[in-house]
């Protein structure tokens, strides 16, 4: 759908300015929205995980976030998928989001 390229190319113009981080007011009022599924926290199997990726899409174009997933459970994510070049990169690494965040369990959506 037009919504999810429009976010996509969005999603990549954010990832952008983080990567050249020259501009500190705008990485400033960056909002992400952070997936996650961690130890001793029940996430469902990968389906469960993958089935409601175009609704957390909407959800992070709706409100203006940088949608980002870090799922460790059963192993880190990036072991099984990498992002697509010139598609979205829903990486922590590169981001503001420090791992302590990321633990917490205020303010993130469980996957």
């Amino acid at each position: 759908p037009e919504w999810m390229s429009k976010y996509v190319d969005w999603h990549q113009e954010q990832r952008r300015i983080l990567a050249r981080n020259d501009n500190a007011t705008a990485i400033n009022e960056m909002k992400f929205m952070v997936v996650r599924c961690i130890k001793n926290q029940k996430c469902g199997g990968l389906s469960d995980r993958l089935k409601p990726l175009p609704a957390y899409m909407m959800i992070a174009d709706l409100a203006n976030r940088v949608l980002l997933f870090h799922w460790t459970k059963p192993a880190s994510l990036e072991e099984f998928f990498q992002p697509p070049e010139n598609g979205l990169d829903w990486r922590i690494e590169g981001t503001p989001v420090s791992e302590e965040e990321v633990r917490d369990d205020r303010n993130f959506v469980n996957g």
